[in-house]
């Protein structure tokens, strides 16, 4: 499955109505020629790449599930620099929102101030880019 066709309705590791304001440095997807897992730190053409597997535990059941995602590489969070850690998406509402900076390379540029809106599975995200 290619990163255009993800498709998922869980939620990303954002908290219900607190506004994060995030920079990124690169995601961690899959090569599919390969099977791989890469870093890219540039433009990431949503054909040739694929989500990861996220495996996390289920607040809704208490037991260890999986699903496709792409890992974010987040370097400042909140106004402070940060040592790289990850934001694990899994949520298409926000990927859908976050792919055309993707696939442009724009997603290195911007300080995304992104907010949660909504219990799961209905979560809403507002996307604001500066």
């Amino acid at each position: 499955m290619s990163l255009r066709d993800l498709v998922s309705r869980e939620v990303v590791e954002l908290p219900e109505g607190v506004e994060k304001v995030l920079v990124f440095s690169g995601v961690q997807i899959r090569e599919l020629a390969t099977g791989r897992e890469v870093t890219l730190r540039e433009e990431v053409n949503l054909d040739l790449y694929g989500p990861v597997t996220m495996r996390f535990t289920s607040p809704a059941t208490g037991l260890e599930t999986s699903r496709p995602g792409i890992r974010f590489l987040v370097v400042e969070e909140d106004g402070e620099e940060v040592p790289e850690k990850p934001l694990n998406v899994i949520s298409v509402r926000l990927l859908e929102r976050l792919k055309p900076d993707l696939e442009s390379g724009a997603y290195l540029r911007y300080r995304y101030r992104i907010t949660a809106v909504g219990a799961a599975p209905k979560t809403q995200y507002q996307v604001v880019r500066e």
